[in-house]
């Protein structure tokens, strides 16, 4: 699954970053802390459901739908 359909109120591990990301963005992701193993939830959606903040690694990051989509993920239980 991928960020995208990250609910409110519920946690999720990275697993991957799409290959389909171009090297400077996918850069960037990992620099704002979205690597395998990160753990992360919504912090706040925009009000026309984008973007949505997350709380990553004790920080506040806001992606666009396009970014989202390009983070694969596992749900915390």
């Amino acid at each position: 699954m991928n960020l995208t359909q990250l609910v409110k109120g519920k946690k999720a591990k990275v697993i991957a970053i799409s290959s389909s990301v171009n090297q400077v963005s996918r850069q960037r992701l990992a620099d704002l802390g979205f690597v395998p193993g990160s753990i992360i939830e919504i912090y706040l959606v925009g009000p026309l459901q984008t973007p949505v903040a997350f709380l990553v690694k004790g920080s506040v990051i806001a992606l666009r739908k396009e970014q989202m989509e390009a983070i694969k993920i596992e749900l915390l239980h």
